[in-house]
């Protein structure tokens, strides 16, 4: 009789070990999922960043060249900077800076 119980014991004691086992095991994936889910997040934010930044970049490298090609061929300009300097200031009483 004692060794019906005391196997009854053992067995009961092991499942309650398995079981906490599989509900640790359950845990650490949970955690895992979690961490990677927000790690995911956070490299998909820092990727668009990257992107929308070299864009503009290239947006504005593309904006630049495109500026310097039609206003060095256009006639207008060469004659149009000199009278800009020789316009009178807004303020008369200002003086330039040194």
């Amino acid at each position: 009789m004692n060794e019906d119980r005391l196997r009854k014991w053992v067995l009961i004691s092991l499942a309650v070990l398995f079981a906490a086992q599989l509900y640790l095991v359950q845990e650490l994936f949970a955690a895992l999922f979690l961490f990677a889910a927000t790690f995911l997040v956070l490299a998909v934010f820092a990727g668009v960043v990257y992107l929308l930044h070299e864009g503009g970049q290239r947006a504005v490298a593309w904006v630049e060249t495109q500026s310097k090609g039609r206003f060095a061929n256009s006639p207008r300009v060469p004659a149009f900077a000199p009278a800009l300097s020789k316009k009178p200031s807004p303020h008369p009483h200002s003086n330039p800076a040194p």
